[in-house]
C-alpha cells in the first residue's frame, strides 16, 4: 500500500533527523524570457515569500546570500537589471535552507504548526509564496503605507489624528537624482518632501506628520 504522508498522523512517521533535511533543496526557473520591449527599464527579481533561507542565483551570478535572504515573513528583492539578458532565456536558481539551519532559533519568526497538525520534518522549507519581475523607470516607489494615532481629551473623546506617510524610493540609476516625493491623503492633505538618491540607494521616505480633526 502507498505511504500517503498527508493523511492522518503519517508525518510523524518520517525521520526529522534525516540529513535530506540537513542540505539546502534547489528551486530551479529557465523557461521565462524577458521581453526586449522593456529597453533600459530597471528589472527586480521579487521573492513574496520563503521559509527559511537562500542563495539566489541569475543567469549564473549570485545575487542574494543566505545571511541577507533569511526570514518566512519577508519579501526580498534583487536589482537584476544588469544580469538579465533583454529578448533572452533566463535561469534563475535558488537554493532554500531548512528552517533549524544553523544560527536559527526557535525566537525566529517562520511557519509553526499546533499539535492537531504535526510539524512536517522539513520545517516547511521551500517557496512558499509567488516569484514575480517586476519593471520600473530608474526611480521607483514602494510600500507606501499611512499610520496614524489618535489624540483624545481627558474625557477621552478623540479630537485628532496624526497620520505619518512612509514608503521607500528606489535609485537604479547610474548617477544621483534629486526629486520631490509627495502623496495625497484624500480629504486630508498632500505631504511632500525633497530629496535626494545616490546611484543605487534606497531611502525610507517619511513626508511629514499631518494632524487632521477627526478626518480619517
Amino acid at each position: 500500500k502507498e505511504f500517503n504522508p498527508f493523511f492522518g498522523t503519517n508525518l510523524k512517521a518520517l525521520d526529522a533527523s534525516s540529513a535530506l533535511f540537513d542540505l539546502p533543496w534547489w528551486f530551479r526557473a529557465d523557461d521565462f524570457n524577458v521581453s526586449c520591449t522593456v529597453g533600459e527599464q530597471a528589472l527586480r527579481l521579487v521573492y513574496h515569500g520563503l521559509s527559511y533561507s537562500a542563495n539566489v542565483w541569475v543567469n549564473g551570478q549570485l545575487v542574494g546570500k543566505r545571511e541577507e535572504v533569511s526570514g518566512a515573513l519577508r519579501t526580498f528583492e534583487f536589482d537584476i537589471s544588469r544580469i538579465a539578458c533583454r529578448g533572452a532565456q533566463q535561469v534563475v536558481s535558488i537554493a532554500v535552507e531548512v528552517f533549524r539551519a544553523k544560527g536559527v532559533t526557535l525566537r525566529d519568526f517562520g511557519i509553526y504548526f499546533v499539535n492537531w497538525a504535526p510539524q512536517p520534518p522539513d520545517t516547511s522549507m521551500g517557496l512558499w509564496q509567488d516569484v514575480s519581475v517586476v519593471t520600473t523607470g530608474p526611480v521607483s516607489v514602494a510600500y507606501p503605507s499611512v499610520s496614524s494615532a489618535l489624540e483624545t481629551s481627558a474625557d477621552g473623546v478623540v479630537t485628532a489624528a496624526c497620520l505619518t506617510v512612509l514608503l521607500e524610493v528606489n535609485n537604479q540609476a547610474d548617477t544621483f537624482v534629486e526629486g520631490t516625493i509627495s502623496a495625497g491623503i484624500v480629504g486630508v492633505t498632500t505631504v511632500s518632501q525633497n530629496l535626494r538618491l545616490e546611484p543605487a540607494q534606497t531611502a525610507q521616505v517619511n513626508p511629514r506628520r499631518h494632524k487632521s480633526n477627526n478626518q480619517m
